[in-house]
């Protein structure tokens, strides 16, 4: 079995006793996805949404739309009618019942089926062992226990989290990168109460500012919905529009 891969790290095609299949990707999300894969005369197409994989087209033109949970797994495959098979998973992505029939399943994403890992565009995961093959690339950080274990998946939270890239836990899988988080009104030192398509819900306790540091700037702490994430952060004026923060919330 053997792997090829584009200038960018992303999975083209796979040679499996012979057979070739090939993968038409689409780069242009901020995760790059699978339209549809060929092995010989058929090809599968994908149609993906805010949500990750929400159908399939059969090589027999047939449609497959598929029903996620809320961490975006195939739970089970529906031709619009009926449910034709069901899936559930162990904690970590093992699938407990048979092989769904589609490339898609724990997180929603690609299953390789001839070693059992779930394949997560900078690494790839063994459900049955619950870590990944390969150390993650970004080190740990001792704010954060649960990232100092560079194999481990998404820190233990089986939960809340998914890592769509293999590098970032995160609760939107279209949005492993933190935004900016957008102040409440009419008060300078104001807590936001979440964070837009950010992975994590962030709120902060005001603390002094250091002494000799410029007024317009404040200090505090952050705070998750997460134990796994610890931070600090500063915010420049003006403050009421907008909250620059530096954490560590994806590493």
């Amino acid at each position: 079995m053997s792997y090829a891969y584009d200038g960018d790290g992303n999975r083209v095609s796979r040679s499996l006793s012979g057979t070739l299949t090939r993968y038409l990707l689409d780069t242009q999300p901020g995760l790059t996805v699978v339209l549809a894969e060929t092995t010989g005369a058929n090809t599968t197409r994908y149609i993906h949404g805010s949500t990750g994989i929400l159908a399939q087209q059969n090589p027999d033109s047939a449609m497959r739309w598929m029903l996620q949970d809320g961490l975006q797994s195939v739970r089970a495959i529906s031709d619009g009618m009926n449910v034709l098979s069901a899936q559930a998973y162990s904690p970590y992505g093992e699938p407990m019942y048979n092989d769904l029939p589609t490339e898609f399943g724990f997180t929603g994403e690609q299953i390789d089926s001839a070693n059992d890992v779930v394949y997560l565009r900078a690494r790839v995961m063994n459900p049955k062992l619950g870590i990944f093959g390969s150390l993650d690339p970004l080190e740990g950080q001792n704010q954060m226990v649960g990232s100092l274990n560079r194999y481990n998946w998404v820190r233990g939270n089986v939960v809340n989290l998914r890592d769509a890239n293999g590098m970032c836990p995160s609760l939107n899988p279209l949005s492993p990168t933190p935004q900016p988080i957008p102040l409440a009104p009419n008060s300078k030192y104001a807590t936001p109460s979440a964070t837009p398509n950010a992975p994590v819900q962030v709120t902060y306790e005001e603390v002094p500012t250091p002494e000799g540091t410029d007024d317009e700037t404040a200090y505090g702490e952050i705070e998750t919905n997460s134990n796994d994430y610890l931070g600090v952060f500063y915010a420049k004026t003006p403050i009421k529009d907008r909250l620059d923060f530096k954490s560590s919330l994806h590493q």
